[in-house]
């Protein structure tokens, strides 16, 4: 490769440099990559067929993935810049994005067993129980349970007591369950 009479020095340098990892095969310039050469896109329109491709026939992955599959066969400059702004901007994966809701939530954090116990009832409907509670050690999930016909204040304490804090001892932090049935039926004291 000669340097044309029109550049500079270090910009024929660069270039040769640059052009050392291309490379032309049955008339389609590639790009040397381990283990297989990338097909060189240089044209707009295709590179939009390729991202749509790959990225809507995968069902729509990250970023990451995206870029992975299309990097694994193909090459274009700012290739990396080009799938992150396509899947930003890809309607299925943002109404998808939307439904995804997060709930927050409190983090147990307990350091010894039976330290923190979370607990919560349960309506069901079999025989002549209505009420199933549940008693969840946080640190190693160890749970109680107990059906009662009633769900009332007193039952659960007598059940907690009698069935936890005899066995296990008292624990330094009580959870109870957002649900409604604990909440409206027992008003612990």
């Amino acid at each position: 490769m000669k340097k044309p009479q029109s550049s500079e020095y270090e910009e024929f340098r660069r270039i040769r440099r640059r052009s050392s990892n291309f490379f032309l095969e049955d008339g389609q310039l590639k790009r040397r990559n381990n283990p297989n050469p990338q097909l060189v896109i240089s044209i707009q329109e295709v590179q939009s067929y390729i991202l749509k491709s790959i990225h809507g026939d995968m069902g729509h992955r990250e970023e990451n993935e995206t870029y992975r599959r299309i990097k694994a066969r193909f090459w274009w400059e700012v290739m990396k810049k080009s799938v992150k702004k396509w899947v930003q901007s890809c309607l299925a994966c943002q109404k998808r994005s939307q439904n995804l809701q997060r709930e927050q939530g409190k983090s147990t954090e307990t350091s010894t067993i039976f330290e923190g116990v979370s607990m919560d009832a349960v309506h069901i409907k079999s025989g002549k129980l209505k009420y199933m509670v549940v008693a969840r050690d946080d640190f190693s999930g160890w749970p109680e349970t107990v059906g009662l016909v009633k769900l009332t204040g007193k039952a659960v304490a007598e059940w907690f007591t009698s069935e936890w804090i005899c066995r296990y001892g008292s624990p330094k932090e009580l959870m109870v369950g957002g649900g409604q049935s604990l909440e409206k039926n027992c008003k612990m004291q």
